[in-house]
């Protein structure tokens, strides 16, 4: 769908904000970079990286004119494969947290009372691993972790 908004718009610059992996999939890179290219249009993806990339996942750094990583771990795991196929490098803008929305609650005791009644004793630890099932997530080693941990 993205493509075909591409091709049929009269667009200069189109920005992507996605996972790699997922923007490298069913030659997306090629298409958008030759529609963008047949039309003018400057290409930008930013991309979060927290686990180790995957060769496969640069296509879309090498099809973009301008690959940017939230980190400086994104930006060298993008660049040990791209150093490797072009003369491609990732940049780097930093992606924050707005601390007045994202915080601590208040109150956080009678919370824990009110969600976790029965479940949860006063002193136990609560621990989370908030994913998308996805094997760059690492839920086996999250498992191993907690398992060494108990």
């Amino acid at each position: 769908q993205l493509l075909g908004t591409i091709h049929r718009g009269d667009y200069t610059h189109v920005w992507m904000l996605n996972d790699s992996f997922i923007l490298s999939l069913y030659d997306f890179p090629e298409k958008l970079k030759s529609i963008c290219a047949a039309k003018g249009i400057k290409t930008f993806a930013y991309m979060p990286v927290d686990a180790p990339v995957e060769p496969e996942w640069c296509d879309i750094a090498r099809a973009v004119d301008c690959p940017v990583a939230y980190t400086r771990y994104g930006k060298a795991q993008f660049d040990r494969w791209l150093a490797v196929t072009s003369n491609r490098t990732v940049r780097v803008l930093p992606h924050g947290v707005d601390v007045e929305k994202y915080h601590p609650l208040p109150n956080r005791e009678a919370l824990r009372q009110k969600w976790f009644k029965g479940w949860l004793e006063p002193d136990d630890l609560l621990l989370l691993n908030v994913n998308a099932h996805q094997r760059r997530k690492g839920l086996p080693q999250s498992f191993q972790v907690l398992a060494e941990l108990i």
